[in-house]
């Protein structure tokens, strides 16, 4: 984790119930004592410097809890904001979702803190900018236009839905099914007869992985609203093909099904920084002759939204070849997903004819996946 001058990072609680309060803090204290902790329970308490989190407690966000995380927003906009609501009415928590990062339900378990700092830890791992941080905690996502994929997703969290409903529910989402039925198809998961029908792709492909690309056509559509269309479909349509080349890789290396997955929705996601130099804090900011690295970007606002940490670390690591072992290795427990999309990204530079360094290929070949194509 990056502490600047050797501080302790700091993690501040609001919440307005003194009991809660004081126990958060007596848990937190316990379990996570390298940590400074700063309690609040009003608008008054001026978030610290070095605060990595800001975690409150409500059922739902009150006006003057909006406030209060406004102005820590615009204070201290690297911090990631964490809402701890005890009602869990998807609505309101996606009403939510303009104001904090990541939402738990409370109470919190000890598995779920241990995920949010296992997360903090890993995003402060990875040497991104503190611009580039503060840049995505000040970026506001609109909520998506396709309610579709809020009720999709509904159904792929809950325990008890059908694969019958999840199938009905995708098919009125036209891209979602098209997209799903393709990779249903995709020779590198090892069916021998193509998909029949949505249901049968379902359950080839997953909850967990199809929940993973809901969240992700979710997050192109919003920041799709924030830019020209052009650039919108330009990105949208590399993003694509970055998708369909990695899958063209993972049938070469004959890949795990489970690494072939991820390495897909990498490969999705990867092309995000490209989008978000084109919004309108981005423009603004560039006016400064700032400089930022797409690639850092994409990490910082996959990690903020939840996005799963080794492929946050494999879009970080993707332009840079050059990275050691030892640097990768602190911030991923997937190595070789970092290394694929290294791969990837120069076999794609070099089919668009840019130079691009090819990355150190030896840990692929240890493993058995050789040799690395050739572009024709």
């Amino acid at each position: 984790m990056d502490n600047s001058a050797g501080q302790s990072p700091s993690l501040m609680v609001l919440d307005d119930d003194p009991r809660s309060l004081q126990a958060t803090l007596r848990f937190l204290r316990l379990q996570y004592p390298q940590w400074l902790l700063v309690p609040a329970q009003d608008t008054t308490t001026v978030c610290p410097a070095h605060c990595r989190v800001v975690v409150i407690k409500a059922a739902q966000l009150s006006t003057t809890s909006r406030q209060q995380l406004n102005h820590i927003k615009q204070q201290t906009p690297e911090a990631l904001r964490v809402l701890l609501s005890s009602q869990h009415d998807r609505q309101v928590l996606l009403h939510s979702l303009s104001d904090v990062q990541l939402v738990l339900p409370y109470p919190v378990s000890d598995a779920q803190w241990q995920q949010l700092f296992t997360r903090l830890d890993r995003y402060w791992a990875l040497p991104i900018p503190l611009s580039c941080r503060q840049l995505i905690g000040l970026l506001t996502l609109p909520r998506p236009a396709q309610r579709q994929l809020d009720a999709i997703e509904a159904l792929l969290v809950q325990s008890h839905s059908s694969n019958a409903a999840i199938a009905a529910a995708i098919a009125m989402e036209a891209v979602l099914a098209t997209r799903l039925i393709q990779m249903a198809n995709s020779a590198y998961l090892g069916f021998v007869r193509p998909a029949q029908d949505i249901i049968e792709a379902v359950k080839r492909l997953g909850r967990h992985f199809i929940l993973q690309l809901v969240q992700t056509l979710k997050l192109q559509w919003q920041l799709n609203a924030l830019v020209p269309p052009s650039m919108a479909q330009q990105v949208q349509q590399q993003s694509l093909e970055m998708a369909l080349l990695s899958s063209c890789l993972a049938e070469h290396f004959k890949l795990p099904t489970a690494l072939a997955q991820r390495f897909f929705m990498t490969a999705m996601v990867s092309q995000l920084g490209q989008l978000l130099l084109f919004t309108p804090q981005l423009q603004q900011a560039k006016q400064s002759h700032a400089t930022y690295n797409p690639s850092a970007l994409a990490a910082a606002l996959l990690s903020v939204v939840g996005f799963d940490m080794d492929m946050v670390a494999a879009v970080f690591w993707q332009t840079t070849p050059s990275a050691t072992s030892a640097s990768i290795a602190q911030t991923t427990a997937e190595p070789r997903l970092v290394l694929l999309m290294q791969l990837l990204w120069a076999l794609d530079q070099q089919r668009r004819g840019f130079k691009a360094i090819l990355p150190d290929i030896t840990l692929l070949e240890a493993a058995g996946y050789w040799p690395v194509p050739e572009l024709d």
